[in-house]
């Protein structure tokens, strides 16, 4: 930067100098970062409909576990059963990282950082989606569904789609997969359990109205989406590929702990675990907010062509030369950014023309003998 100009004054940092540095930065900060960089992304991205869904902003919301530094101190933070000394227990230490993720604009608006104990992902999600814009679609894996949880969203006047097991789930659900129908509105109905927490005046304002849509899947099963959306006029078909949006989240997941590395922390303590968990979503932010402006369309989440920009080498583009926001030099500053746009607009990543074929997931865990006999059970009686 002192080469360039931008910083007559700047001297090169010591590693050590940089460690002391973040020890006195608390992690919120860079949360608060986060919420207001996502602010102003949403008021710079380009305003097409590709973005939206039928006028809604599309989010997926998605926990996952990261490996830790096996330091003693976030051992006893995130994960205090976690060691070679528990069975079934690997040696590293992990957290739960819960994200909420818009789809179509494919930047991170949202994040929870928390231990293995208190990971519950509902109660994740119910924190993270306050304050998200009413006119919005959450988008939800098989984890999830839950009546409360469900109360809860509707209460909170959310749209929201989630997928749901096709056994040992509400017995609405079970009936609508032994059906023919490839969709059906039902009730869903509470607990006695659930009920018995109400009056009996309330209990004719529990049951709640949804939309249930089969999905099926290439190696024959079946799962059930489970959709609360205001237009009930939306063609199943459609609302079945909304849902595998979602699967935007899963990528994102992928870039960070592969593409970016993330679980190589720098720091091994909690202060500085949390801050380099939500530093990368900052950075991936501005990233994509600058490669969306870099070009006239999004040709990849149009399906209308093959090519868009790269997002690993925009994350690493704006890594580099992040420093162009605060120098001191303006005029040389922007000089550089637009090169910084055009090094982020060079790299594009060309689309497979044809489908890559489907790779289901395999469970290689214990079978469960008491799910196995209850799916035969249910079979015998349908």
């Amino acid at each position: 930067m002192r080469q360039n100009g931008l910083w007559p004054q700047a001297t090169s940092l010591h590693r050590s100098a940089l460690t002391k540095a973040r020890s006195k930065l608390d992690w919120s900060a860079l949360a608060d970062l986060l919420h207001k960089i996502v602010d102003l992304a949403y008021v710079v991205f380009p305003s097409r409909e590709e973005y939206r869904w039928q006028g809604f902003n599309v989010f997926g919301i998605d926990g996952s576990k990261f490996n830790l530094p096996s330091a003693q101190v976030l051992r006893k933070e995130f994960d205090p059963d976690s060691g070679l000394n528990t069975p079934g227990k690997g040696h590293y230490p992990q957290a739960v990282i819960n994200t909420v993720y818009d789809v179509f604009r494919r930047i991170p608006v949202r994040r929870s950082v928390c231990s293995i104990q208190d990971g519950n992902e509902r109660e994740q999600a119910l924190a993270l989606i306050t304050g998200l814009p009413k006119d919005s679609v959450l988008l939800f894996d098989r984890g999830y569904p839950s009546y409360a949880f469900i109360l809860a969203l509707i209460e909170q006047a959310h749209c929201f789609l989630i997928r749901c097991p096709a056994q040992s789930t509400f017995a609405v659900v079970e009936e609508f997969v032994q059906s023919s129908k490839k969709e059906a509105f039902v009730y869903l109905t509470p607990s006695n359990s659930f009920q018995r927490r109400h009056r009996k005046d309330e209990h004719e304002h529990l049951s709640l109205r949804l939309r249930l849509i089969r999905l099926p899947h290439p190696d024959g099963t079946v799962s059930v989406l489970i959709a609360h959306l205001p237009n009930t006029a939306i063609p199943y078909p459609a609302i079945i590929n909304l849902y595998y949006r979602r699967w935007g989240i899963e990528n994102h997941y992928r870039d960070e702990k592969v593409g970016f590395e993330v679980e190589r922390f720098h720091a091994k303590t909690v202060n500085g675990v949390r801050q380099e968990l939500f530093a990368i979503l900052i950075v991936c932010v501005i990233a994509r907010t600058l490669s969306a402006l870099s070009v006239a369309s999004e040709s990849v989440e149009t399906e209308k062509c093959y090519k868009a920009p790269q997002l690993k080498n925009a994350v690493k583009s704006v890594a580099r030369d992040i420093a162009v926001f605060l120098v001191i030099n303006s005029g040389r500053a922007l000089t550089l950014f637009f090169e910084l746009v055009d090094s982020i607009r060079r790299v594009v990543y060309y689309r497979p023309k044809t489908p890559k074929p489907s790779k289901p997931r395999v469970n290689k865990g214990v079978p469960n003998k008491w799910k196995e006999k209850r799916a035969k059970k249910m079979g015998a009686t349908g």
